[in-house]
């Protein structure tokens, strides 16, 4: 380039080097374009994914504050479930030491039944023994007194004789 004047060889030269440049960035530019696609299309998936999972992890949460509403209401349960038992349990222990009680006492009247019969049948056999010598005297007397009156009748020196022998 001597006198202002340019080289055609030179330019011709630059115009490649350029030219391949261009082609060297388009080819970049257009590899680049590609890479973007393939992220975009990759940050679409990962996004859906991540809805996917943010729906699973909202549906997650939801069954964790069931499972807690519906573990309190069992402990609930459980506790009263426990207080009944608890409350049975003392219910129990009192009829028992009343059952033990009533059967003592049942056992000890059975007995005072049992003596006062033996009593009772003691003193029935004396009143029986009594009665039965009473009425046997009492018939005796009555069968004298008849044999008396039938002696009376025959007189009363067969009479004085009865009563003798009596």
């Amino acid at each position: 380039m001597s006198n202002g004047t340019i080289d055609p060889d030179s330019l011709t030269g630059k115009l490649i080097e350029m030219q391949e440049l261009m082609d060297n960035q388009c080819n970049e530019l257009i590899s680049c374009r590609a890479r973007v696609h393939e992220l975009t299309n990759r940050n679409k998936e990962l996004e859906e994914r991540a809805c996917l999972f943010q729906r699973d992890l909202s549906h997650t949460h939801e069954q964790i504050n069931k499972y807690q509403r519906d573990l309190k209401e069992s402990q609930a349960q459980k506790e009263d479930q426990e207080e009944r038992i608890s409350t049975l349990e003392k219910r129990y222990l009192h009829i028992q030491k009343e059952t033990t009680h009533l059967t003592e006492f049942n056992s000890r009247l059975e007995n005072e039944l049992a003596t006062k019969e033996t009593q009772l049948m003691h003193v029935c056999t004396i009143l029986v023994h009594k009665s039965f010598h009473r009425l046997s005297t009492n018939r005796i007397l009555r069968l004298r007194g008849l044999q008396i009156g039938i002696f009376l009748v025959q007189g009363k020196t067969s009479l004085l004789s009865q009563i003798r022998v009596l």
